[in-house]
């Protein structure tokens, strides 16, 4: 009688871890099947985000306003320069170099301190493109954007960087992107 306890339980054990794998498989399955979508692995260095403060700051109002009086302090220190004194002759350096050398460089500076001092960017991150929006992945921290959750996407020939607010974006470097048509497609057909 004891015999036939244990092999029904061997039985219903078996069964049992059978039916668990089978769960686990379709679950597995079922993933496999809803992560369809454009994947990319990206990883952001400090070029990258070099490239994306400048833009940031150069591509507004405010970055070209700027431009516009370190241009023309460069070019009254040079048409002018006989008719100032020693003071205005550095002011009008300073302000001339202000934001066309000294802000680049301190951009610069701020790039390479966050890539550094950010663990994120130390490895790529996963992004798949899907259907219901934007998933991201890193070790064990998952993310999902949804398409009406994006507020601008902008494509400047190299990069491709998804605005979630006005200051959070994504970078995308192209270069890094294999199934780049595939992507714009989504973003066409699901990003509004």
């Amino acid at each position: 009688m004891e015999d036939s306890i244990k092999e029904e339980f061997q039985d219903s054990a078996k069964s049992f871890t059978e039916e668990m794998q089978q769960d686990i498989n379709t679950t597995e399955q079922d993933k496999k099947e809803e992560v369809s979508g454009v994947s990319v692995d990206i990883k952001i260095g400090t070029k990258d985000m070099f490239y994306f403060f400048m833009r940031h700051n150069y591509a507004c109002f405010s970055g070209i306003f700027s431009l516009f009086i370190s241009i023309g302090a460069a070019l009254l220190f040079i048409i002018r320069f006989q008719q100032y004194d020693i003071t205005a002759k550095c002011l009008l350096a300073i302000v001339a170099l202000l934001f066309t050398v000294i802000q680049p460089l301190q951009l610069l500076l701020k790039a390479a301190n966050q890539i550094k001092r950010t663990p994120m960017f130390h490895e790529p991150i996963h992004y798949t493109f899907r259907e219901d929006g934007l998933e991201l992945s890193q070790h064990d921290q998952n993310g999902m954007i949804p398409w009406d959750q994006i507020m601008k996407i902008i494509d400047t020939g190299t990069y491709l960087i998804i605005y979630i607010t006005r200051m959070r974006a994504y970078i995308f470097p192209k270069n890094q992107m294999k199934e780049l048509d595939k992507i714009n497609e989504m973003i066409q057909t699901y990003c509004h």
